[in-house]
């Protein structure tokens, strides 16, 4: 880079000339290149010294002030948050992007004399990406052919772990009469924050005074107690424990920021009497800077393996440590401020793979027609003597089976014996391979020695009945008068049993044998067991709350639609992502602009699951909203998902390019800027999907996981009017779309344009979907992985279970892939009426948009309107991105006549305007629409048919809640911090798949899939640390808090640079390319940095820092 200084020597000026000299000098410097080396020398044989100093530093001041700041004329063409930076880093080297007015090279020539480089070429918007220094940025400005500069901005990637035990309130307020609070996994459903020590204090929440000792007894002021309820089944505590509360400091204490108030924590197990039984974890956090309000603070116990016994209980305690400097409140058993424990609690049955038969809760001397029902244990007997369980039928010892009467007749009590596992709390895969073994002899008055068993693995219902079998299994053998072993191997396939109901052992005695059975169980010396390995499913309900079934009941899977997933790449040999035939994968083709197509992150395969998983490596149970859609894959970040604008934009770039080869109707950003919150008009992504969508591309995005349960920015590409910008719901665990809440960390917001977003939500937590294998996800993330049982009954991680706006964005896209199979000829604007009319409102969400998305209720929608072209469309009083015009210059957007503008050269002849004929763009509009009359994300003034039924709630401004009521969410998860990694400097571009044909209609007509071994390989970097916990900021007056979080920490760990390379250690990054160190838990916590009007890195981001959107919870058991 050359020097970029202008050095002024100044070394005599006449004692009369001063103003005179600095005259000359500032008519030098109107015809001075900036940029250049230059020198001025004023020369005189005067003797004014003084003068020509004070001149000198005069002009030295001038001079560093014109180099930044831009005239007027120039400031317009340059983007508010890359000027803001260029004023505060003028010697930094910034990414930009720049448009060009026209269509000559002399701009990047300019760029490449003052020492810049080119990056990336644009097209798509008739721009270019390029580095400069942001002293130059201003002076780019003024060269005329320069429409408009923006920052390249990075897009960023957040992440959250949680399974929760909320914190409940008594029943009447009062602790100290009701000293034991309830833990439970409900979500809070109230809003208002009560005071929950009334005796004590008239301040709202839970005041614990100092003091507390977790050991010793302590005032009911100074320790508090929450349990679950007793637990149904044994259950295991296992990996790491968090508690996040809020608390403030009481208005009567006075604030010291220096101060530290330490909250101390204990988990411990509890008997049925009530009796503390063990400690299982202590935790504790020091904090200062305390206020009045309430803010958000996360506690975190050392990991822990504890099994605790049906019927018994997990208890928390807290209180305020003796040396902490003030006494705390807390608030909790809200949805607003909802304070709860994040653990690992899962079925010990889950655990086990030998399951016993027992005896309870029959007596030693028991009757087995009273207890039908036996007990399946995970526990090896401890009893040695052999009972009798049938005392009234017969004195000999263990359980007598009668043989059957006749093949097919009714069984008497005598004739079989059942036992069960506990009702199941989660859904259940049972792997293949279950066997059983039994002891048995021949009672002394039975006839005959042979004999032939039979075994049946029944499901049965939460009512008792016999749902189906699942496998069955039959033994013959000789008996004489001792015991023997039987063994019977079921030779079962993998089978999964839901949750809420049981699995089953039923025992029977053919018809065809000689004589009866005595049966040996609950004893060690003869220990009758089954073997069966179990694997806890996630819940995976969020199919049937959006009524993607029922749309797939009439056909619709998505076949011969294809879906474009813009992201970290796509693992084109997962199972999920094959065709129905096994023979290929459904991903076409792979673009990228930053080099290799494989999926080195794992967002984009898991990205890609939900839009088209077709369940095959779960055995159909995971799946995605169209498992026939076909895919493209464009990746545009690196392994951790690191990204900028340019990168984005030139994936976008090759979908246009593309898109008639391909038919690509849909596409999917599950990502976002951290810089724009302005103006769509001011984007050059928002310029680039704007095309995309004139195109007939469907452009579905992730609306931003930077919510706050109040308005918030929101950033490029979801402020753009024209896409569909996606929130996140939670489903609180059931199907029913009307209990849904829109999810804490999900943005919504109205943009400086008037815009409401987003436009709609959808399931957005506690999602799984396909895993990439050999990806981050998988090396860094097993604790968020899900396990699916292969044929040989080994637990595989199949799976991976996260949250965020890009897991709603990618629902979205999938159903409007089933819209498009159902109507081909429907166009964007009329996909995305469809959408948002037949949504479901959730009339106390403000953040909803027009509701809860429901494919069904959509496809419904199109039958009764009889066809496409009679679907009414949206988006009518938008006006395109002023960065699509090629009107004067610079453009008067208060006085336009949209006549004038030369459309047919907008975009450079990119956008088939002939075909936009939809009246989606107010083409008449002679100035920006006023905020107060935009047309709402969904409505439309065309009339509904007469057969559908509509109430609009939701769809229109007038029925929307205000934004400004109490948003009862949840608790704001925990995010990762945004951190920076050296930006992209390579124009390297990589694509596979086969040459387009000319406009596939089908399946049929698709190219063949690429052969994996043209694959490049993916290459693993040396991976730092994952960025640390971030501080939690002061959270603003309920009801609206704010937070920022600490995350998990990803093992270092060795990756090798090639497949068939030994590991070495990692080299140590630089400081700026590596994520930040550790953080101690008692180390002070820090708030994030804001990404909008703050310092931004031009060096760009790193780490897990592309805003895909994401979230990473914990396996629920």
């Amino acid at each position: 880079m050359q020097d970029r200084r202008i050095h002024v020597t100044m070394i005599h000026a006449p004692s009369k000339s001063g103003q005179h000299g600095l005259t000359a000098a500032l008519n030098l410097l109107k015809g001075v290149q900036p940029m250049i080396h230059s020198q001025i020398a004023v020369l005189s044989g005067g003797k004014s010294w003084g003068n020509a100093i004070r001149w000198a530093i005069m002009l030295a001041l001038i001079l560093s002030s014109v180099l930044v700041a831009p005239s007027p004329v120039a400031a317009n063409k340059i983007q508010p948050a890359l000027l803001e930076l260029v004023n505060r880093q003028p010697g930094s080297t910034l990414p930009i992007i720049v448009q060009k007015a026209g269509v000559n090279q002399e701009i990047e020539s300019w760029i490449r004399q003052q020492g810049g480089v080119i990056t990336k070429e644009l097209p798509i918007i008739n721009a270019f990406a390029a580095e400069l220094a942001g002293e130059a940025v201003p002076l780019l400005a003024e060269l005329p052919d320069v429409r408009w500069i923006s920052l390249d901005a990075s897009v960023e990637s957040r992440g959250v772990v949680e399974n929760r035990f909320y914190l409940y309130a008594s029943s009447n307020g009062n602790t100290p009469a009701q000293p034991i609070l309830p833990l439970r996994q409900e979500v809070p459903s109230g809003t208002t924050l009560f005071n929950y020590d009334t005796d004590r204090d008239n301040a709202p929440g839970l005041l614990i005074r100092r003091g507390g000792d977790l050991d010793a007894s302590a005032g009911s002021d100074q320790i508090q107690y929450w349990r679950t309820p007793p637990l149904a089944s044994a259950q295991i505590l296992q990996g790491n424990v968090t508690l996040r509360v809020y608390a403030a400091i009481p208005p009567d204490q006075t604030l010291d920021p220096n101060a530290e108030v330490r909250i101390q924590a204990a988990l411990f197990h509890v008997d049925e009497a009530g009796n503390r039984v063990a400690t299982i974890a202590r935790g504790e956090r020091a904090k200062s800077n305390w206020t009045h309000r309430w803010q958000r603070v996360t506690l975190s116990f050392p990991p822990v393996s504890y099994i605790l016994p049906a019927h018994h209980r997990l208890e928390l305690a807290l209180t305020v440590d003796g040396r902490s400097a003030n006494d705390l409140v807390f608030a909790f058993g809200t949805r607003q401020l909802a304070s709860y424990v994040s653990a690992r609690l899962a079925n010990n049955y889950l655990q086990a793979s030998s399951f016993y038969l027992y005896n309870d809760p029959v007596a030693n001397q028991g009757d087995t027609s009273s207890h039908p029902i036996l007990p399946l244990a995970p526990e090896e007997p401890s009893d040695s003597p052999l009972y009798n369980y049938d005392a009234d039928r017969d004195s000999g010892p263990g359980l007598r089976i009668r043989r059957l009467d006749a093949p097919g007749g009714p069984l008497s009590p005598d004739q079989i014996q059942r036992w069960r596992l506990p009702t199941l709390s989660t859904t259940v895969q049972v792997a293949a391979g279950a066997s059983l073994e039994l002891w048995v002899t021949r009672p002394e008055d039975s006839p005959g020695q042979r004999v032939q068993l039979q075994a049946t693995l029944n499901q049965i219902d939460s009512t008792g009945r016999t749902v189906q079998t699942l496998a069955a299994t039959s033994a013959a053998t000789n008996l004489d008068n001792g015991w023997k072993k039987f063994k019977f191997a079921f030779n079962n396939g993998p089978f999964v049993i839901p949750a809420g109901d049981q699995l089953e052992l039923a025992v029977t005695l053919d018809g065809a044998s000689e004589g009866d059975v005595w049966l040996a169980f609950g004893t060690r010396q003869y220990p009758a067991r089954l073997d069966a390995t179990l694997a806890p499913l996630l819940p995976h309900t969020y199919l049937k709350t959006i009524g993607a079934l029922e749309a797939w009941e009439h056909g619709y899977q998505g076949q011969g639609v294809r879906v474009a997933v813009v992201d970290s790449g796509i693992w084109q040999m997962a199972p999920d992502l094959a065709r129905p035939d096994g023979a290929g994968s459904r991903v076409i083709a792979s673009y990228s602009p930053v080099g290799a197509v494989a999926d080195e992150y794992g967002h984009g395969t898991y990205v890609a699951g939900i839009i088209g998983s077709n369940g095959a490596a779960s055995g159909g149970y995971y799946r995605g909203v169209a498992p026939q859609a076909e895919l493209l894959n464009v990746r545009v970040s690196d392994q951790w998902g690191a990204s900028r604008e340019s990168d984005v934009i030139a994936g976008l770039q090759w979908i246009l390019d593309h898109k008639d080869a391909y038919n690509i109707r849909v596409v999917n950003l599950s990502l976002n800027s951290t810089v724009g919150a302005d103006s769509y008009h001011n984007s050059p992504l928002n310029a680039a999907v704007e095309i995309l969508w004139f195109n007939g591309i469907v452009v579905v995005v992730a609306g931003g996981n930077n919510g706050s349960r109040e308005p918030v920015e929101v950033f490029p590409p979801a402020n753009d009017p024209f896409v569909i910008a996606v929130g996140a719901a939670e489903d609180q665990g059931t199907i029913d779309p009307t209990d849904d809440a829109i999810a804490p960390f999900s943005a919504f917001g109205v943009t400086p344009d008037g815009v409401t977003r987003p436009d709609l939500i959808a399931p957005g937590a506690y999602i799984v979907s396909s895993l990439a294998e050999g990806s981050n996800f998988d090396r860094y993330f097993q604790d968020y992985q899900a396990t699916y049982l292969d044929p040989g009954g080994h637990g595989t991680r199949t799976g991976f279970v996260a949250s965020g706006t890009s897991v709603a964005s990618a629902v979205v896209a999938g159903a409007a892939a089933l819209l498009l199979q159902a109507q081909p000829d429907l166009n964007p604007d009329q996909v995305k009426y469809l959408l948002t009319a037949s949504a479901t409102p959730l009339p106390g969400e403000p953040g909803a948009g027009a509701g809860i998305i429901n494919v069904a209720r959509a496809l419904e929608l199109l039958r009764n309107y009889g066809s496409g072209a009679a679907v009414p469309t949206t988006n009518n009083t938008y006006q395109p991105s002023q960065l699509l015009s090629t009107g004067s210059e610079p453009v008067d957007w208060t006085s336009v006549n949209w006549n004038s503008v030369n459309w047919n050269s907008v975009n450079w002849n990119s956008v088939n305007w002939n075909s936009v004929n939809w009246n989606s763009v107010n083409w008449n509009s002679t100035s920006p629409q006023d905020p107060q009359m935009q047309e709402e994300p969904g409505t439309d003034s065309s009339p509904e048919p007469a057969d559908v039924a509509s109430d609009g709630q939701g769809l229109s401004v007038n029925n929307r809640p205000s934004l400004n009521e109490t948003n009862p969410v949840l608790a704001p998860p925990l995010f990762w911090e945004q951190v920076s990694l050296p930006g992209p400097e390579s124009t390297d571009q990589t694509i596979q798949g086969p040459e387009p044909q000319d406009s596939p209609t089908g399946p049929d007509a698709a190219p063949a899939p690429q052969d994996p071994a043209d694959e490049e390989p993916a290459v693993e970097e040396p991976v730092a640390e994952e960025p640390t916990p971030a501080e939690e900021e002061p959270v603003a007056e309920e009801p609206a808090p704010t937070e920022e979080e600490p995350v998990a920490e990803p093992p270092q760990e060795e990756a090798p640079a090639d497949p068939g390379q030994e590991p070495t250690a990692p080299e140590a990054p630089a400081p700026d390319s590596q994520p930040p160190a550790e953080q101690s838990p008692d180390a002070p916590e820090e708030p994030a940095e804001p990404t909008n009007g703050q310092p931004v890195n031009p060096e760009g981001p790193a780490g897990p820092s592309q805003n895909h959107q994401i979230f990473l919870p914990v396996i629920q058991q």
